[in-house]
């Protein structure tokens, strides 16, 4: 894992070289040394790693340990440079001087200020060079150590990702249809199609095995159960049991379950014993007996996921003799495999997840954008780092390291991720070992002085840990469910109940059914020192952490930010000083009471996604070059057209949610959409009343794959897609009250895969204007639709998945 560490630096060495060669004439070739000393040391750590866990001894536990130390010093000391240097070029000066001396002052202390970063930068290289060469040294006097221990890895670890590109959703397995019929198919196997031994004389009826399969959660085991405890099938068979047996059970473990079930007993009986007990039990009579083996066990599902990336056999004989070889068969040894083998830079992107607590659903989006903020992902082979981070997802989902969910109908553009239990708690060990992460999960507070990234999962003392310094902090992620705020609350007195008005305070109820308190003022201290003495922070993701009704004005000196995204439901104004985050790259205030932002944080040219509820645009932005994600945006007659010229940056914008009357934003419903917003992906629209010349400027969007209307963004009663139209819609929904009649012309909505229309009235008409082959697709799914279908002349067939309110 240590070489995962070093990956990150090395890129942020190079980028100090080039950035700052001209003020850094005299500390270039040290910075340039330190920088081939961590490749090579980062080359030695790749084959390092995976050694210790095989032949684990003392003198490779502490080289691991101080290299990977050197190296956080190395990133202390090049992030304190670059956060002294942006400060200073921040500072304006308040001394009392006369105003055309103002500039002279402020010139003179940025140069001074420069001179002394430039210096203490300067020595600090220059000693974690020394202390490289020195560990360097210690591991050629030691290297008999390694030589007696040779056993290494027979096969080398994937150094890139084996998944073809493709759309996150395809790696999905499809869920199982219409439940109900699947119920009754089961139901009549088991009461009717009784199987007959003809080669007998009396065809007596034989033993039959019904095998229910599909992907992990989609309710087999529910759907059996069902079945299992219907009346009918409790009259049809004397005997029944029911046995749930986990990975690696025997054959004997699962025999006398069985029978347990059965007898309702507790035995210690032999095999045979057992067997003789079911045969007396159960011969002579109709009888179920159900064997739910809760999937395959997780060690075969990682191992399959692990030789997937193995092109020759003579690898996956390798591995298969290495898990040989092994003392211990536990599942740890496959997941130290599985993580091995992984590419050095998916590494840390997986090490994320320990940070996160388990059982709980991430938005994809999320993830990418944090691993971005990390300095995890990097532009390559032409893609952007939100490319390159949906590509590192897939790889860990196609290695069954993680699990992809289904979407959900209400939020279809939202994929989410979970991460199974045991992968989570290996991964969380892992990342503590090496001082990825700490996580505060217990009464106990871990010493912070050193973290470099803090999780907050302990719910009954939720800001304890925010009062210690941790000024070597670069992340803090809570994951709580959203408190509720009130003013007032009810006290129980001995004799009478009284409502006693106090200060504002945080309510949290935790699942064992106390509840902790926190007043306002303690956590918005708390969050105030966090902010002061965590300078070097990058992410900062609480959810469910009350800070108040306004973030503290200290957030913009943590220039070096990336990613901030609070839920809070009292938090209501974003402080003006937001706008000295000049590296801020995504903001997230979906779940809060703001509605707008300071005019300065629009002049942030790093923006790359804005998360918020009905947010409003200023008159004036700059000059927003990144931008991809804009959700979501209330119309407001008073944004100037020049927001939503060909001229701003807003071409590269691939999301937008618009939620309010475009009649009120006259710059977006007259501008030239396929200009201004060429990379548009998704698009949602709710209340803004357009009309049918606005749905034919999004027809013409040349990468538009997901369109939603909702209620009131359509204002006429016919709604047409003409032909060849949409031609990269992949998913379309349609929630119109007022809709009459929907039109779809031929060769419209070509790549159509996903199309669902919610029926408000009897009155609405479906029209298919010629033949249209995916269309007749998505019909032969949904009967339902088709009675909707008016057919004319041209028409054949239509549509296909339909929800109904």
């Amino acid at each position: 894992m240590a070489e995962a560490i070093i990956g990150p630096l090395v890129v942020k060495l190079q980028e100090l070289a080039v950035s700052e060669a001209r003020a850094l004439v005299a500390v270039n070739d040290d910075i340039r040394s330190l920088r081939d000393k961590l490749m090579w040391m980062q080359a030695f750590l790749r084959d390092a790693d995976p050694r210790r866990r095989i032949v684990p001894d003392e003198a490779s536990r502490v080289w691991l340990h101080q290299t990977r130390d050197a190296a956080f010093d190395a990133e202390d000391a090049v992030d304190q440079y670059f956060l002294l240097v942006d400060l200073s070029s921040q500072y304006t000066i308040s001394l009392k001087v006369p105003k055309l001396d103002t500039h002279h002052y402020k010139v003179h202390y940025e140069f001074s200020t420069q001179l002394r970063v430039r210096h203490n930068l300067s020595s600090k290289i220059k000693a974690i060079n020394s202390r490289l060469e020195n560990i360097i040294k210690n591991k050629e006097t030691y290297k008999q150590i390694e030589d007696t221990n040779k056993i290494v890895v027979p096969w080398r670890a994937s150094t890139a990702i084996s998944v073809a590109p493709t759309k996150l959703d395809n790696l999905l397995q499809p869920p199982l249809v219409s439940r109900e019929d699947k119920r009754k198919d089961l139901t009549s196997a088991l009461l009717y199609d009784t199987v007959v031994d003809s080669s007998l004389p009396d065809s007596t009826p034989r033993q039959k095995v019904i095998s229910v399969l599909g992907p992990s959660g989609v309710g087999k085991s529910s759907l059996v159960r069902d079945v299992y405890e219907t009346l009918e099938i409790k009259n049809h068979f004397v005997e029944q049991a029911l046995a749930t047996f986990p990975p690696y059970s025997s054959a004997s473990d699962i025999l006398k379950l069985i029978l347990r079930d059965l007898k309702e007993e507790d035995f210690t009986l032999s095999k045979r014993e057992v067997t003789k007990e079911l045969d007396k039990k159960l011969k002579g009579k109709r009888y179920l007996v159900v064997i739910d083996g809760e999937g395959l066990p997780l060690a075969i599902v990682l191992l399959s996921g692990l030789l997937r990336t193995k092109e020759y056999p003579v690898e996956w004989k390798a591995v298969f003799e290495h898990l040989k070889s092994k003392q211990s068969k536990r599942l740890d040894s496959i997941l130290s495999l599985c993580f091995d083998d992984l590419p050095y830079d998916i590494k840390s992107c997986f090490l994320y997840f320990a940070a996160l607590p388990t059982n709980m659903l991430i938005e994809a989006q999320d993830l990418v954008c944090m691993w971005m903020a990390e300095g995890f992902l990097r532009p390559k082979e032409g893609l952007t780092m939100e490319k390159v981070g949906y590509r590192y997802l897939k790889e860990l989902i196609a290695r069954h390291l993680i699990n992809l969910e289904p979407m959900d109908e209400n939020t279809p553009e939202e994929e989410l991720v979970t991460i199974q239990s045991k992968v989570h708690a290996f991964l969380q060990i892992e990342a503590q070992e090496v001082n990825f992460v700490e996580i505060h999960n217990s009464d106990d507070i871990p010493p912070l002085s050193a973290a470099r990234r803090l999780s907050l999962q302990n719910r009954m003392e939720k800001y304890a840990a925010l009062a210690n310094p941790m000024p070597k902090l670069r992340s803090i992620l809570s994951n709580f469910e959203k408190e509720e705020t009130s003013k007032e609350y009810d006290v129980a007195d001995e004799d009478q109940e009284a409502k006693v008005q106090q200060s504002p305070i945080c309510l949290h109820c935790s699942p064992h059914g106390t509840t902790t308190k926190c007043k306002e003022g303690d956590a918005k201290s708390y969050l105030r020192q966090l902010l002061q003495t965590s300078k070097f922070l990058r992410v900062i993701n609480l959810q469910g952490l009350e800070v108040g009704d306004k973030l503290p004005n200290e957030i913009g000196d943590v220039v070096h930010l990336q990613y901030l995204a609070v839920t809070s439901c009292s938090l209501k104004e974003i402080p003006p000083s937001v706008g000295r985050l000049s590296s801020l790259q995504t903001l997230d205030v979906r779940d809060t009471e703001v509605k707008e932002l300071p005019v300065p944080f629009w002049e942030i040219g790093t923006l790359r996604h804005v998360f918020g509820h009905r947010l409003t645009l200023p008159k004036q932005v700059g000059d927003l070059k990144n931008l991809q994600t804009l959700d979501t945006v209330k119309p407001d007659d008073n944004i100037p057209s020049a927001v939503f010229s060909t001229k701003t940056s807003l071409r590269r914008l691939e999301v937008m949610e618009l939620d309010g009357m475009l009649i009120d934003m006259p710059c977006v419903e007259d501008m030239d959409i396929k200009s201004c917003l060429p990379n548009l992906l998704l698009l949602s629209l709710e209340n803004t009343m357009v009309s049918q010349d606005f749905i034919n400027k999004l027809a013409e969007l040349p990468f538009l794959a997901s369109l939603t209307l909702d209620g009131g963004s359509y204002k006429d009663e016919q709604l047409v897609f003409s032909a060849g139209g949409f031609h990269s819609l992949r998913r379309l929904t349609v929630d119109l009250e007022e809709l009459k009649k929907l039109e779809i012309h031929e060769s419209a909505l070509p790549k159509l895969a996903d199309l669902d229309i919610l029926i408000h009235s009897n009155d609405l008409n479906i029209v298919i204007l010629g033949k249209n082959d995916v269309v007749e697709k998505l019909l032969h799914e949904d009967k339902i639709l088709s009675k909707k279908i008016q057919r004319t002349t041209r028409s054949e067939r239509t549509a296909r998945r339909i929800g109904v309110e």
